[in-house]
């Protein structure tokens, strides 16, 4: 008997964790990159400047989804300005600096029309590699958390590519800005990006706190 009840242990354990052996998003507030590209949400709005004109510059508004965007920089009229990439992993059209404006080292405001859980997107910097790209979120007028990542070169590119995220609390605004680079790029900005539950996650404790009972249950009847 108590040998069956351990082959459902290990059953209900193969069961209940597997999808935690895949690859997982991680969403900290200090900013990280994404394993995999392929675990975004397809469903979540992502502003990747397509459909934008080259040449087009801010400031602008994008609508995705019925979630527009607006994109506007310290250098408007004409700071930023979309263009074809010359990268690896932003690709199509991009947003970069400087726009016809001519102006170097600006910021980037993206405003949403509606509040935002989580956001992500592609960055290049026209620098060296090791360059930080900083992200600091908004809600109205009100500072609710910052992001910091960093790029590498791409095999066969010249300038370093990354991504950045941030997850917090609700914002509605962000300003991007690499403070020690020329300009800087960006590309496939997804916002509601929905993670793999962590580890300690109500989701997985609430898994684990049925699974322990069911255990002990069947433990107690096994020694009645």
């Amino acid at each position: 008997m108590l040998r069956n009840i351990l082959r459902g242990v290990v059953a209900m354990l193969t069961v209940g964790l597997l999808p935690l052996g895949a690859s997982v998003i991680d969403w900290p507030s200090s900013g990280n990159s994404l394993q995999s590209p392929s675990l975004w949400d397809p469903l979540d709005p992502i502003f990747n400047f397509d459909s934008d004109a080259v040449g087009k510059a801010t400031a602008f508004t994008d609508t995705v989804g019925g979630l527009s965007a607006t994109f506007t920089s310290s250098g408007d009229p004409g700071g930023f300005v979309v263009g074809p990439t010359f990268f690896a992993t932003l690709t199509g059209n991009v947003l970069l600096d400087p726009g016809p404006a001519g102006l170097n080292n600006l910021t980037l405001t993206i405003a949403f029309s509606a509040p935002q859980a989580s956001l992500s997107m592609n960055f290049a910097t026209n620098s060296v590699g090791g360059v930080p790209f900083d992200l600091s979120a908004f809600n109205g007028a009100t500072g609710v958390g910052s992001s910091t990542a960093t790029g590498t070169v791409p095999l066969g590119f010249i300038f370093p590519e990354g991504v950045i995220s941030f997850s917090g609390p609700a914002f509605n605004r962000v300003v991007l800005s690499a403070p020690t680079a020329l300009d800087f790029a960006i590309d496939n900005v997804n916002v509601n990006v929905s993670a793999v539950p962590e580890p300690g996650s109500p989701s997985l404790v609430a898994f684990s706190g049925l699974f322990g009972a069911i255990v002990i249950t069947r433990l107690r009847r096994a020694r009645a």
